[in-house]
């Protein structure tokens, strides 16, 4: 599926809008909301790998690399995708080079990268070391691999970290994704689903045998592939005992296909789906790679992974996520190879792209309980939640109207706090990197006027407490 603050600036001009006035029609571009928070609610805890990536492609060798692992401990990710066995065959290092003779060296440099940066992996298992014979018949599907070989591989490996601690005691890896998108994966398809369920009895089997607390995620399904006959539902149905996570992955509509098209596609792939698929059964659901588009166009097209739009995209794209329950929801990816732009870091230097900016603010400007939240628009996406230890509540908002600005009232229920201060945190268009400021508010409701596809975070730190 894949074809493809620093500075900061004060926001005087926008920080006026935080005042008691309501908001009203306007004729001149400018549309009205209102967003209900009620800050004495406790709706659960914040999932932060809601905001989760996947690693640097497998075609480059960044294990150790400190640049990498700066921009993830800055923006506080706390999931990385990363398909360690593929990125040691792709750089020259196999992990099995032969049966029985496995080599980990470069596999734990690949970890430790993680969780050094102050992440987890979500280990992806595809690929196949030259230890292990993987036949494929004249249309390219996997014939009789050695799934019993593969199995003693990955026991291996599963012991290595969760048994002897080889990285230390407190970097176990908890989340395997057993294959990637099995259905049309180039280093390994898979002819039936049945064939599937083979490689994961055998080896997610032989895995569990070795840590049964650990999780596995699967089928890893190339798109939203839900329906009854399709990969998730045939892995819900028959591969419950084993697989714990349901995944998927699901790209934007691609090129063809209006901005509007695109700022649309949120809502139901990464709240509706996700609801529906794990309201249906005891698995939790995840996916595991999106962004805006499923495949390149003209080199105009392309532009977009790194523009504002695709920032609104994720930000759209990860409050649904939350609002879905989400397991894990993984952007694809950090940093892309070559001429493709899907990457959110550059593939040099690692320097950010406007969308990096998303999930840092997810990860240093958001609470960990979330807060009821209601809106009244369409165009407008809210998402809140409260650092009770701190005394404040965090709402970020998103404009997805590509014309319109948003004048948006905000009503914080339940908060005796007649005064405090507000830190700001925004992404628009016109400026490359976040603009931050701080203001002291008085009174509620808040109200604040938001550009379009424009992204902000408000802080609240209030001076008294939330009333019973």
């Amino acid at each position: 599926m894949k074809f493809i603050y620093s500075v900061l600036f004060v926001l005087s001009c926008l920080l006026v809008n935080l005042t008691l006035k309501s908001a009203s029609a306007d004729s001149t571009g400018v549309y009205s909301s209102a967003v209900h928070i009620d800050c004495g609610s406790d709706v659960g805890a914040v999932n932060p790998f809601a905001w989760g990536v996947g690693a640097p492609d497998k075609y480059t060798w960044w294990a150790g690399n400190k640049a990498l692992a700066d921009r993830i401990r800055s923006a506080h990710i706390k999931l990385v995708r990363v398909n360690p066995i593929q990125i040691l065959i792709y750089n020259g290092r196999d992990p099995l080079a032969s049966p029985g003779h496995p080599s980990l060296d470069g596999m734990d440099s690949i970890l430790k990268t993680i969780f050094d940066a102050g992440a987890e992996p979500l280990f992806v298992v595809a690929g196949f070391p030259k230890g292990i014979a993987a036949p494929k018949n004249a249309d390219g599907y996997l014939a009789s691999p050695d799934w019993k070989e593969y199995a003693k591989f990955m026991a291996a490996v599963v012991h290595h970290y969760n048994v002897e601690h080889a990285l230390g005691t407190g970097h176990s890896i908890k989340y395997w994704e057993m294959w990637n998108e099995p259905s049309i994966e180039g280093d390994g398809k898979f002819a039936t689903k049945d064939a599937y369920k083979d490689f994961v009895e055998t080896v997610g089997g032989a895995m569990k045998a070795q840590d049964p607390s650990i999780q596995l995620v699967g089928p890893a399904a190339p798109w939203s592939d839900l329906g009854a006959d399709g990969w998730v539902a045939y892995t819900a149905k028959n591969l419950s005992n084993v697989i714990d996570i349901l995944s998927w992955h699901n790209y934007g509509p691609g090129p063809g296909h209006d901005d509007t098209a695109a700022l649309d596609w949120t809502n139901k792939s990464y709240e509706d789906d996700l609801l529906t698929v794990s309201s249906a059964g005891p698995l939790k659901a995840g996916i595991t790679e999106y962004n805006i588009s499923w495949q390149n166009g003209d080199d105009n097209y392309n532009q977009k992974y790194h523009s504002q739009l695709n920032s609104v995209y994720a930000a759209s794209a990860i409050i649904h996520a939350i609002r879905g329950k989400a397991a894990m929801f993984c952007f694809y990816n950090l940093a892309e190879t070559g001429k493709n732009l899907l990457g959110i870091l550059s593939n040099t230097d690692y320097s950010p792209y406007k969308p990096y900016y998303v999930f840092s603010m997810f990860g240093n400007h958001f609470g960990n309980r979330l807060l009821e939240t209601t809106g009244d628009n369409p165009h407008l996406e809210s998402v809140a939640a409260s650092r009770p230890g701190r005394r404040t509540q965090s709402i970020i908002l998103v404009n997805k109207d590509l014309g319109k600005a948003c004048d948006v009232t905000i009503y914080l229920d339940h908060l005796n706090a007649p005064k405090g201060s507000v830190r700001v945190v925004q992404i628009d268009s016109a400026s490359s990197v976040p603009a931050t400021s701080t203001v002291k508010y008085s009174g509620t409701p808040l109200h604040y006027k938001l550009e379009p596809l424009t992204i902000v975070s408000l802080e609240i730190s209030s001076a008294s407490s939330l009333t019973n």
